[in-house]
């Protein structure tokens, strides 16, 4: 069982992990697209609203980032150069370059109270059009995957543990069906012997 469930944790988790790596193995054209996605926003002042530029880059990135990846832009110094979303957790990341290139599990509260699982890589780029950025962090939200794995995970204990109840039902089933015939021949064996013993001891 625990073999299992370590198989279905690695199973669950890989494709986010990989996507991950991918991501950071092209963190520069990354970063350069979240930096250009920040500076294509204008105020309408007719409407008084904010809108985005069209988009003037529509190449395709390399690799295949899972759909919930965010990004997120420090400084050298560890400010977020892109914490304009409010409703968002970026001002709750912060960077740590003991951890540069490595995924790390981190859990925090997000903006409503609840607490989310995330996984996080964390690594060092140089953008020449926007030389202020120093590390970027590509993050996904895996609470949902996380809340899945652990049902996923209840319903196969109780499943091993219904089946191990009936095997051991079975077992002890088996056992007394199996000694039936050798109890019954015993008892047989027993009475043949008693009456042959009664018979010696009757005198003619």
């Amino acid at each position: 069982t625990i073999i299992i469930l370590q198989i279905m944790r690695f199973g669950v988790y890989s494709s986010i992990d990989s996507s991950l790596i991918s991501v950071s193995n092209n963190a520069s054209s990354y970063a350069n697209r979240t930096m250009a996605r920040i500076s294509s926003f204008y105020f309408d002042a007719e409407n008084n609203v904010i809108k985005p530029l069209p988009d003037s880059d529509n190449s395709k990135l390399v690799g295949t980032p899972a759909a919930n990846t965010d990004i997120i832009l420090f400084s050298a110094n560890g400010t977020i150069l892109n914490s304009f979303d409010a409703f968002s957790n970026y001002q709750n990341f912060h960077l740590d370059k003991r951890q540069l290139g490595t995924i790390v599990t981190t859990s925090l509260i997000n903006f409503y109270g609840q607490e989310e699982k995330y996984h996080t890589i964390t690594v060092r780029v140089h953008i020449r059009n926007y030389p202020a950025v120093a590390y970027m962090m590509a993050v996904v939200n895996v609470e949902q995957l996380d809340s899945a794995n652990e049902r996923y995970e209840q319903i196969i204990i109780i499943v091993m543990i219904i089946f191990w109840l009936i095997s051991i039902l079975a077992s002890i089933y088996l056992s007394k069906w199996s000694r039936k015939p050798i109890l019954e021949s015993y008892e047989k064996q027993k009475m043949f012997v008693e009456n042959a013993s009664h018979e010696l001891r009757t005198p003619l």
